[in-house]
This record gives structure tokens, C-alpha cells and sequence, in this order.
């Protein structure tokens, strides 16, 4: 018993010469297991990623639900025109109507859900689209109507074309993407990528606090690492925590079946933010000193943050899909280096100003 304790000391104090920063980030992570929050949500994440196949077909269902098709009523001249791109138009099924009365009838009384007069004039083809007045309603199948209308205004101008020496540009095949892989890689996957860097975040938030309010910071400045060193401690345990959970992600992912193509670039991207929140956090820490304040502030400038992001051209959740489907290009590439420079910058900035004494010890 007093061999093992003297070793495990004997290790401890190798560590603690080595690096006392090191000693910090292994005592922080410790204490990690105690914390039923950060526990619970560990669990939460890998039940996702272990049985992600089953999840995924099962909220599948609920992202795309693959309803009934859209029943139009269609009457007129052009009757015929606008059946043929109905029919290959997908969730929309076609009906011909005698006239303009009977389809608002059969709008009216929901024998139809929508319904199309087309008639030519003076200008060429006319359509007048009649739809029920309700706002749900009324959107989604104005959107569904909205691809055969336009394939019927691409085959007009084609026509038209052939009166004019000039060619005219036609639409790209509209091609239908896969549910499954649009769920998977454009919500599963940053969930899983995103969640583990906001909750590295809360870890130092909470460790900092902590300290800070019961006055033990005064306590770790007796080992051999000055502020600065806590600080690096604390955030280097808080940082390893999401690329750690991230690479165990991606392997439970795989033997789902679900193949994330560039994963090294994926810890990359992953651990340069997860650098820029822990720096952030500890910032917020030190200000505010108080734990519920600091979360609150911390979770508030994290969906600023992340409101703000989602505008780019690269946002992370369409970098992280890019990296994931290899679809990547020269400007993502150069997005994930700017995140990490900028991210870097942030702790080397916070750490630079963070050393004021009087903010560690509690009032």
C-alpha cells in the first residue's frame, strides 16, 4: 500500500516538474467525473454517436416526413403543357378540370389543394393559380408550384429563343438530395462536432468560478506555476476535452456506417474554437467572478457569436459539412486557418491582460 502510494506521489511530482500546468489540467480533469451536468451530457452525445444509424432514420422521419402528394386541379388551353411538367414534378399530382368554376369549387370543398387555369394571350402563356386561404397552407404549396411554374417559364423562353438569333441559358436539372445524408451531414454531424466545444467552454467557466469563490487560487499559487500557468492549466483541460470527445465521434460514426472524409482537418477546426471559447470563457470568468453571471454571459455572447458566424459564406456548420463530405475548397481552407490565427490571438490577448492578483481572490 505505502509502495503504490509512493509511486503514485513519485509520478505526481515527475508531472508537477515536468510541467506544473500539466498538474492542473489532470487535477481539473478529475474532477470532471464528479460533475453530474457535464456527466449527463457526455452520455447524451455518445448514445447519439453509438446509435446514430438508428437515430438518424427515426428523426429522418420527422425532418422529412414524405406526406401525400399535392393534388392540383389544372383546366384551360394549356391544359396538357402544364400536366406534362406536373407529372414530373415531384410531391405534386395532377387532375383535369373542366373549367375555372369547377376548380374553385374543388379548392373550396379540399377535393383539391390547389388549382391551375392556364389559357394562352396576347403575351403568350397565362397562368392564374388558385390556393386556399391559409398561411401554412398556402406556402408550401406555392413552394411546390414554384418549380413547375418555373419549368414552364424556361420551356416558354426556349420557344421564343427560336425567333431571335440568340441562345438562351436553361435551368440545371433540379435533383433531389437524399434525406438521410442532408439530415446527417448538415445537422447530425456539427451537433456532435459543435456540442462538446460550447460545453469545454462551461468547464473552465465553472473550474475559474469555482476557485475564485472559494479563495483556492491562493492555494494552487504555492506550486511552482504562476497565474499565467493556472490559467494555461485550467484552459489546456477544458481545450483537450472537445477534440477528445470529437475523435471518439467520428470513430463511433464510422462503425455506423456514416464516413466523415477529412476528420484531421475536422480536430483542427474544432480545437482552434474551442482555444477562442476557452479563452473567452476565462475572460467572462474573471470579470463577472461569479458562476451564474458567468454562464449566463457566456452562453449570451456564445449565441451572439455563433448568430453572427452563421451569415458567412463559410459558416462552421457548412465548414464542418465541407470537410465532412469532402466538398471542400481553396476559401474553407482558408477560413479554418484564419479561425485559428484569430483563435490563438484571442487566448494570447486574455492570457496577456488576465493576471490581475486582486481578480482571484474572492470577496
Amino acid at each position: 500500500m505505502d509502495k503504490n502510494k509512493s509511486d503514485s506521489k513519485s509520478w505526481t511530482e515527475k508531472i508537477n516538474q515536468f510541467d506544473p500546468r500539466a498538474t492542473i489540467a489532470l487535477r481539473d480533469l478529475s474532477k470532471l467525473k464528479v460533475e453530474k451536468t457535464i456527466v449527463m451530457a457526455l452520455i447524451i452525445q455518445f448514445a447519439i454517436a453509438a446509435f446514430s444509424s438508428i437515430l438518424v432514420f427515426g428523426l429522418v422521419a420527422v425532418y422529412d416526413t414524405g406526406t401525400e402528394d399535392t393534388r392540383v386541379g389544372i383546366t384551360g388551353e394549356a391544359t396538357d403543357k402544364v400536366i406534362m411538367h406536373v407529372e414530373h414534378a415531384d410531391g405534386v399530382e395532377a387532375f383535369e378540370f373542366e373549367d375555372g368554376d369547377s376548380i374553385s369549387e374543388g379548392v373550396s370543398e379540399g377535393v383539391i389543394e390547389a388549382g391551375v387555369i392556364a389559357e394562352y394571350d396576347g403575351d403568350g402563356l397565362h397562368l392564374t393559380i388558385a390556393i386556399p386561404d391559409e398561411d401554412l397552407a398556402t406556402t408550401m404549396i406555392v413552394t411546390q408550384l414554384q418549380g413547375v411554374t418555373e419549368n414552364i417559364e424556361n420551356e416558354q423562353r426556349q420557344q421564343v429563343a427560336t425567333d431571335y438569333d440568340v441562345d438562351v441559358l436553361s435551368y440545371p436539372d433540379d435533383h433531389s438530395s437524399n434525406p438521410y445524408y442532408t439530415f446527417t451531414y448538415t445537422v447530425l454531424i456539427p451537433l456532435l462536432i459543435f456540442l462538446p466545444i460550447f460545453i469545454s467552454g462551461s468547464v473552465v467557466v465553472d473550474s475559474i468560478t469555482e476557485e475564485i469563490d472559494r479563495g483556492t487560487l491562493l492555494f494552487l499559487e504555492t506550486s511552482p506555476a504562476d497565474l499565467e500557468g493556472i490559467l494555461d492549466g485550467k484552459s489546456i483541460a477544458a481545450t483537450i476535452l472537445a477534440p477528445a470527445q470529437i475523435g471518439l465521434w467520428i470513430v463511433l460514426l464510422y462503425i455506423n456506417g456514416i464516413v466523415i472524409e477529412q476528420p484531421l482537418w475536422i480536430l483542427l477546426y474544432a480545437t482552434s474554437i474551442t482555444i477562442g471559447i476557452t479563452a473567452v470563457g476565462v475572460w467572462i470568468s474573471l470579470v463577472l467572478r461569479t458562476r451564474q453571471h458567468s454562464q449566463l454571459a457566456y452562453a449570451a455572447t456564445l449565441v451572439s457569436a455563433f448568430s453572427v458566424l452563421s451569415i458567412l459564406p463559410q459558416s462552421p456548420a457548412n465548414i464542418v459539412a465541407r470537410l465532412s463530405t469532402s466538398s471542400a475548397t481553396v476559401e474553407t481552407y482558408i477560413f479554418i486557418i484564419l479561425t485559428t490565427v484569430i483563435c490563438v490571438g484571442i487566448y494570447g490577448l486574455v492570457r496577456r491582460n488576465a493576471t490581475n492578483r486582486d481578480r482571484f481572490v474572492a470577496k
